[in-house]
């Protein structure tokens, strides 16, 4: 398997875990513990961007563009999610305001 097939089987793979552990999300503690796992600076998604160093140059643009991606496929469902496990009391200082 070369560089690009490997890379990008490993961003598709990180796609369906994140996606599949928020179904799995049922409060609020499970949401901000998925949003550290999947969307911190430790996540893969994110280890994939630190590695684009050693990824040959004319294959960056390709990975990189799939590596967003993953990123906004990642980010894009949260937001309901978050709305479901955010009191009615909400009034905007809570901590899930920064990423909802």
């Amino acid at each position: 398997m070369n560089d690009q097939t490997s890379i990008m089987k490993e961003l598709e793979e990180i796609q369906q875990a994140g996606l599949a552990a928020l179904d799995a999300v049922r409060n609020e503690n499970e949401l901000q513990a998925w949003r550290i796992a999947h969307l911190g600076r430790s996540a893969p998604v994110m280890q994939i961007f630190s590695r684009l160093g050693s990824v040959p140059k004319e294959l960056r643009p390709l990975v990189g563009q799939q590596a967003n991606q993953v990123k906004l496929a990642l980010e894009a469902p949260k937001k309901p999610a978050a709305r479901r496990y955010t009191p009615k009391s909400w009034n905007g200082s809570c901590k899930l305001s920064a990423w909802m």
